[in-house]
């Protein structure tokens, strides 16, 4: 996993500033950190000792009182206008204040040390056990932020600068801190069980503030979160020359200050299979590990994205040799026997090539891999190893300060490093490196017609390669319900040329992908980038080369259209990961990283399973509107559907004339399609399924001699499409008692229907009767304009009228009727009486569908329509190929399709809708409620 998202001219915080740089940010322009952000740094740590003196005594005073969790803050419930009918969308940012889990997994079990002498070779990793109890780590909790308290869904995943956490590992994963009593004495504190050691109101915690940026949503009163993203300060960052460079703890001077590497030692395997314990980037050590640089994706890095290091010994001198000849003294890794001495094989002295005068070239392409001497080289560059740091390098720091325990002195414990240098591998060769430095997405969104909304639409990608001379192919990340990472096809983009640098044009290796729009729907929780035809692989540290991924922690929701308006909603419901899940925890892949997967404190680089880990929907559901059914994993067949079927019933126990309701909720694909049926076993009474073929049907209980099971079989899915999916209901039905009243269902055909003077309606009951004997029926109206029934059955079941005359411009009529069984056996109760409502439109509802455009260019689809019969609805469905069947929504399977909204300004009858990022339709749909329907090809525009 990479560091978050660098993002330029981003609505909510990020469009006020023209770039946000978030935790371990790439700034864009590689070293364009501003001089009032470096001033700023400065005077932070100028000012630190005196501000420290204050907050460390208070430590001090805390550290002697017994440490206990504070309790959860009451929680105010916000007063919201009556006319705020949706969720409105938040977006906070602010220290944290306090922090708590619903619930916590035991703590992990003592592991001896790591062996971090620099080279020891080390067995496999053991896998560590599976945390108790089960699912702990998706628990949500409670979060405060200026003062608003918001609830953290389970199943939230929690964005720190380069690694994921649940919400429950930012618990369990809470390192302590370094506290001190006084001035200059300070040590370490272990963690207090339940703190998050980042709130301000935790008893042990570091001298510094930390803080979090949350979207989400207001539901009924309560803030909701939705995205949520930990950081120390989210704009912070320092730059300046390498003073000196201290080998034994990667650390470095810059102007002054102590600023170390946040690398902590995990266990390596070499290109040559050999196991050993370092840092990525160092020799290895955090503070605290949920701070870590990126493992997978470099953050240690040039500007460029070549990956770089400080070595673990001093290096060796030119122009003799890189190092001392020699193996290195109390070492046996086969690296230093005989070969390089001091120099570090893991950060070679050869990869900082020098010119005739011994001095540093900051501008250079590497030899390809393997390649020998030569008399302009000397020392060949090893492209699959990283390129040292070197005093004199111009860096740009970003990190989060900590106490040194040793010294009480703050210092800056870097998540992102990137040198002023201009390194390049060999053109056309594996590996090549590349890197994504900013990162946008729109959500796109269905308008919603009660808050006028600007659809966020917008998608940016811009990054840099070490080999120009190949372009980059750039796509979304989607990740299934079951854990599978897949790289979306088609691309964005393929084939994106990157900028070749003076005399030609731009920034060498430098890409930029800024769309006017385009089909990037649905939004991922990741984006990736590639070198077109480069090999993707591992180098002999274990960072990715020929492809980088970077999460999107910002995402732009819908905005209103009209200032002043009330907030829309965020669309939340549009985007996979949170509505189905990631599946599996940890993730499964090396590109990208959990905390669980890359840090030293779980001892290996391979994903290690956790059983009954599973990240799922955001439960609470953060919206008014219920969440879309999350889709389940199908292993093996990610585009398989997925059939759930349940049922309820309007008596218990069920007897004959029981009302058996059918559902697929839960079901994928949303939009079906769907097929009930029976399964007929000897002896079963054949029932009659009303609706068979939608999300919801139903069936009357049928008489029965003696209790017996009816099996019914929802199938989802059509083949050819998707892999259909079966799911089998058994439903029990019971002997009636004697003299139960019969059930009595009914209907109205057609429904609504115009109210033209000719038309027929029929109104037709079916009942079953317990007890064995025939029905008969009788109906009377009872409301709306009066209205004369024939009747159509000799048994009363079929009744028929001509609905009355309705004027064009005149609300709708409504007429009821009650319909009720009788049974052919004295001493049987009558039926429930059921009512059927009629409604009966004007004689005229003329749907005028004025223009339907696709703007290509956008990915926009734009349109318009009128119709004038008063309080009418209008609803758009999008058609797929051919018009065959709807364009469906593959962030949720169902169809795209939206109510439209009156035209701004407002005018009676005119009404319109803007679909954003999707495919362009075939045809476009528009049903009214008053029973109207136009149907309208697509004019398609660059």
């Amino acid at each position: 996993m990479s560091g978050p998202t660098k993002t330029l001219q981003q609505k909510s915080f990020g469009e006020k500033r023209d770039q946000k740089v978030w935790g371990t940010s790439r700034t864009t322009e590689g070293v364009s950190t501003s001089m009032k952000v470096q001033q700023q740094t400065k005077k932070i740590f100028e000012a630190t000792v005196t501000v420290l003196l204050m907050v460390l005594l208070l430590a001090g005073a805390a550290m002697a009182q017994p440490l206990a969790k504070p309790t959860v803050p009451p929680v105010h419930q916000a007063a919201l206008p009556p006319a705020q009918t949706v969720a409105p969308g938040f977006d906070d940012l602010g220290f944290i204040q306090y922090a708590s889990v619903d619930a916590m997994c035991d703590p992990a079990p003592a592991q001896p040390p790591l062996d971090t002498t620099p080279g020891a070779v080390v067995g496999p990793a053991t896998p560590p056990p599976p945390p108790t109890p089960a699912g702990c780590k998706t628990s949500g909790g409670w979060l405060q932020i200026n003062n608003d308290i918001i609830r953290i869904p389970a199943n939230t995943i929690v964005f720190f600068p380069n690694t994921y956490q649940t919400w429950e590992e930012v618990f369990e994963n809470n390192p302590g801190a370094v506290m001190c009593s006084s001035p200059g004495v300070c040590s370490f504190v272990p963690p207090v069980a339940g703190e998050s050691g980042l709130a301000l109101s935790d008893t042990v915690r570091p001298a510094f503030t930390f803080e979090a940026h949350v979207q989400g949503q207001i539901v009924n009163g309560t803030y909701m979160a939705g995205i949520v993203q930990v950081s120390q300060q989210s704009v912070n960052g320092m730059q300046g020359f390498i003073e000196s460079l201290n080998y034994a703890d990667g650390s470095m001077i810059i102007n002054g200050i102590r600023v170390q590497i946040n690398d902590p030692v995990i266990q390596l395997q070499d290109m040559q299979g050999n196991f050993f314990n370092k840092g990525r980037y160092s020799i290895g050590q955090t503070p605290d590990p949920r701070f870590t640089s990126d493992q997978g994706n470099t953050t240690i890095r040039s500007i460029t994205g070549y990956p770089m290091c400080i070595p673990r010994t001093a290096p060796g001198t030119y122009p003799t040799g890189p190092g001392t000849p020699g193996a290195a003294p109390g070492t046996a890794d086969p690296y230093f026997a005989g070969s390089t001495g001091l120099d570090d094989p893991q950060c070679p002295e050869i990869n900082r090539p020098r010119d005739a005068s011994q001095q540093l070239i900051n501008i250079y392409t590497m030899n390809a891999p393997g390649d020998p001497p030569t008399l302009d080289n000397l020392f060949p560059q090893d492209p699959y190893t990283e390129v040292p740091f070197e005093v004199g390098d111009f860096v740009t720091i970003i990190g989060s300060q900590f106490i040194d325990a040793a010294t009480g002195q703050p210092y800056v414990s870097a998540t992102e490093v990137v040198a002023n240098l201009g390194v390049y591998t060999f053109p056309n060769v594996d590996p090549a490196y590349i890197l994504i430095e900013v990162l946008l997405q729109g959500t796109g969104g269905t308008p919603d017609p009660a808050f006028p909304q600007e659809a966020a639409r917008r998608t940016r990608v811009e990054g840099f390669s070490t080999d120009p001379m190949r372009n980059v192919d750039i796509s979304a990340v989607d990740i299934d319900p079951c854990g599978n990472l897949t790289f979306r096809l088609p691309t964005w983009v393929s084939n994106f040329p990157v900028e070749q640098g003076l005399p030609l044009i731009g920034k060498k290796g430098r890409w930029r992908f800024r769309p006017n729009g385009g089909t990037f729907l649905p939004p991922v929780q990741n984006v990736a980038a590639q070198v077109s035809g480069a090999r993707v692989d591992v180098q002999n540290n274990g960072i990715v080369y020929g492809y980088y991924q970077l999460p999107d922690l910002e995402f732009i929701f819908p905005e209103d259209l009209v200032p002043g308006n009330l907030p829309p909603a965020y669309n939340f419901q549009d985007l996979p990961f949170l509505v189905n899940g990631t599946g599996p925890w940890p993730f499964p892949g090396s590109i990208l990283d959990s905390q669980l997967i890359q840090l030293g404190q779980k001892r290996a680089e391979v994903p290690q399973p956790q059983p009954t880990q599973n990240i799922g929907q955001l439960s609470p559901w953060p919206d008014k509107v219920a969440a879309p059914p999350a889709q389940a994993c199908v292993p093996g067949d990610p585009t398989a559907a997925h059939a759930v079927a349940s049922f309820t019933a309007s008596a218990n126990p069920i007897i004959a004339g029981t009302t058996i309701t059918l559902s697929a909720q839960g079901s994928f694909p949303l939009a079906g399609p769907f097929q009930w049926t029976q399964v007929v076993n000897a002896g079963d009474p054949i029932i009659t399924i009303a609706n068979p073929t939608s999300s919801t049907a139903s069936f009357i209980a049928p008489a029965v001699a003696a209790p017996l099971n009816l099996t019914l079989q929802l199938t989802v899915g059509q083949t050819g499409v998707n892999t259909p999916s079966t799911a089998t209901l058994t439903i029990p039905v019971n002997v009636a008692p004697p003299n139960t009243p019969p059930a009595v269902v009914a209907s109205a055909t057609p429904n609504p229907v115009i109210g033209d003077g000719a038309s027929l309606v029929t109104l037709a009951a079916a009942g079953v009767e317990p007890n064995g004997g025939t029905l008969t029926y009788t109906w009377l109206q009872t409301g709306g304009a009066p209205v004369a029934l024939t009747q159509e059955a000799a048994d009363g079941s079929v009744q028929s009228f001509i609905a009355p005359d309705v004027p064009p411009l005149t609300a709708p009529l409504v007429l009821t009727f009650t319909v009720t069984g009788h049974s052919s056996i004295a001493g049987v109760p009558d039926s429930a009486p059921v009512t059927v409502t009629v409604n009966v439109n004007p004689t005229v509802d003329v749907i005028t569908i004025a223009h339907v455009r696709y703007l290509k260019k956008i990915a926009r689809l734009v349109i318009n329509a009128s119709d004038f019969t008063p309080g009418v609805t209008l609803t758009v469905t999008l058609a797929g190929p051919n018009g065959e069947s709807p364009t469906i929504n593959p962030a949720t399977g169902s169809p795209y399709t939206g109510v439209m909204g009156p035209v701004i300004p407002f005018a009676q009858g005119v009404f319109t809708i803007r679909f954003t990022n999707v495919p362009p339709p075939d045809l476009t749909t528009v049903r009214s409620s008053a029973g109207g329907i136009a149907v309208s090809g697509v004019t398609i525009t660059r």
